[in-house]
């Protein structure tokens, strides 16, 4: 498949910080690419190496084959739905979609016959005559979708697009990024906190962690790679999840995948007795016990708060 967006060796400095150090992924034509990390660690540093926004200390970031601090024409082919929306409350949902048509120079006649189209596709046509700020956060959502795709890019890159949404307003961006890739042959670079959404529309994915790729892949790969046999340990109360974490630790043989307040999910070559013991020790009350496979939130989680090798 042809690489869309290839980041080859990538650092950013700003001063003394280091905030990319050595990045290097590469997304595929008519992929929906997960990029996924804790705050901080570096991704949307990376978004605006991308988009042409910040250079590179050194390195390489290409999209479509254009090297991006080269050649700004390729910015024409890539459509983004980023922190805010770029929406007007006070203009109608057409209007909005007009003014930026307006923007990329589209002749007005397929600008009208676009709008039209771009509205139905993300579910608005009903209500485009509506001022903007009528319109609850998830439909604003899905009115920016519609804009980042007004002058019909190869490329969407999207940045927490269902951040703050109710599960049916998520539900429905995840069908619209679907359909971007099944119907429309869009590119998708999707960077989110949400990994159950992750885990469902994406098919490879890039962990960032304070600036380096700890891992790329294919989700199905890392699972296989990662998702051994597991103990999923249901809590009766809430706990103090760093507590948790180094009393666990002090166990040998214990893979801390994913401890939350009520769940702590481990891997291990020990009887489980021996975990259960070291709980009820130190008062921890236990409501159920399962052996499943772990999830990739569990996998996640183990990979950002595992220690690095010397």
């Amino acid at each position: 498949m042809p690489l869309v967006i290839e980041v080859k060796n990538l650092t950013k400095k700003f001063g003394e910080f280091l905030a990319l150090d050595d990045v290097s992924f590469s997304v595929n034509s008519g992929e929906v690419f997960g990029y996924i990390g804790p705050n901080g660690a570096g991704k949307t540093t990376t978004i605006k190496a991308i988009l042409g926004l910040l250079n590179p200390s050194s390195g390489i970031v290409s999209v479509l084959g254009e090297d991006v601090t080269k050649n700004e024409a390729f910015r024409w082919r890539i459509g983004t739905v980023l922190d805010s929306t770029g929406l007007y409350d006070k203009l109608s949902a057409f209007e909005n979609l007009d003014f930026y048509g307006q923007i990329y120079n589209i002749p007005i006649d397929t600008r009208k016959k676009t709008i039209t189209e771009l509205l139905q596709f993300v579910g608005l046509s009903n209500r485009a005559k509506d001022l903007v700020g009528t319109y609850s956060k998830g439909m604003k959502q899905r009115l920016a979708i519609a804009r980042a795709l007004l002058h019909n890019p190869q490329v969407l890159i999207m940045d927490e697009p269902t951040s703050g949404l109710d599960p049916d307003a998520q539900l429905l961006i995840r069908e619209l990024i679907g359909d971007l890739v099944s119907k429309r042959n869009i590119t998708v670079l999707l960077s989110s906190h949400n990994l159950v959404e992750i885990e469902k529309i994406c098919s490879k994915i890039a962990v960032i962690r304070e600036g380096r790729i700890i891992e790329e892949g294919l989700i199905q790969d890392l699972k296989k790679k990662f998702a051994k046999p597991h103990t999923e340990i249901i809590l009766s109360k809430d706990v103090n999840v760093e507590s948790m974490r180094k009393m666990l630790s002090s166990l040998s043989n214990v893979v801390i995948l994913n401890i939350a307040k009520d769940r702590v999910v481990v891997q291990c070559n020990i009887d489980t007795s021996d975990i259960v013991k070291k709980l009820m020790k130190h008062e921890v009350k236990i409501k159920e016990i399962h052996q499943g496979t772990a999830s990739l939130e569990d996998i996640y989680q183990s990979l950002i708060h595992r220690e690095e090798k010397p």
